[in-house]
């Protein structure tokens, strides 16, 4: 048998296909305290995603994991991508986290508008709908991911809307996950649909108490070969329970720094991200190799 051309994104997201498993072990997060949304703190998260502390991050916490990793290369992206991705998403997801709140409690606003401006403030100049067919860039032996045609994107957005809406402000977690996960899947514009559905996440993710939530760059960033082999579960199986699980776990992992550690500090240290790892590494419980 020969190997398939490509493979086909599924038509429809299934937004609540969530088996009651999952909807027990999904709990409400923890926020991280905005005050240490800073480049040291998120230096010390990316610290956790290094070789040096896989084993122990995995041990702990093991819905991060995923069996087909060994499967793939090393596709983590550097530190300094990651850490301005993160501020990125942080800046534009408060911008707009109101309007994403009055999304959720009310039908004032549409979920298109919140996409568009969104994307708009990403920088990406063409925010109409795609208007052409889309696919992943497959490398050597892969196989490209299609997605699904432009004539079905309104449908798809429409269908994403009155899902969100049926989960409310008191599922907000949730939503900001489907939210991501979807903006991947329908591709809305001919660019930027990840970078758009990351910044949503940050948008819709609750903010309670003065707290502003990790962005999903520096959570999928622990272990960024798994969560993208749970996205394509999404994207193709409508398989929700290890994206939710994975999230869960990278909440806990970087909640349990902010927890344990001290990030008192000079400015120079912060702004350059120059941190003592044999100091976190060991006030977190992880030994040294």
């Amino acid at each position: 048998m020969s190997p398939p051309s490509h493979i086909n994104a599924i038509a429809n997201l299934k937004l609540l296909n969530f088996g009651a498993d999952t909807t027990n072990k999904f709990r409400a997060f923890k926020l991280p305290n905005a005050s240490h949304t800073s480049d040291q703190y998120f230096h010390k998260i990316i610290l956790l995603r290094s070789s040096r502390y896989r084993n122990e991050l995995l041990h702990r916490h093991s819905d991060l994991d995923d069996v087909l990793c060994s499967y793939l290369g090393n596709i983590d992206s550097n530190v300094a991508d990651t850490l301005l991705m993160a501020r990125e998403e942080t800046r534009v997801g408060n911008t707009f986290a109101e309007m994403a709140a009055d999304f959720l409690s009310s039908k004032r606003v549409r979920l298109r508008d919140i996409a568009t401006c969104i994307h708009h403030e990403l920088g990406f100049p063409v925010n109409h709908l795609r208007q052409c067919n889309a696919h992943t860039q497959a490398t050597q032996g892969d196989v490209p991911l299609l997605y699904p045609p432009p004539d079905q994107i309104e449908r798809l957005v429409i269908d994403l809307e009155t899902g969100l809406r049926k989960l409310g402000t008191e599922n907000a977690e949730l939503a900001a996950i489907i939210v991501n996960a979807a903006m991947v899947h329908c591709h809305m514009f001919i660019d930027g649909n990840h970078r758009t559905g990351r910044a949503m996440y940050n948008a819709f993710f609750p903010r309670t108490d003065n707290k502003i939530p990790v962005p999903i760059t520096l959570l999928s960033s622990l272990y960024r070969e798994s969560y993208l082999l749970k996205m394509r579960r999404v994207i193709i199986f409508a398989d929700w329970d290890p994206m939710l699980l994975f999230v869960q776990a990278a909440h806990d992992a970087v909640i349990s720094i902010q927890e344990t550690c001290d990030f008192a500090g000079s400015p120079t240290k912060c702004q350059t991200g120059r941190v003592d790892d044999s100091t976190l590494a060991r006030r977190i419980g992880y030994d040294q190799p």
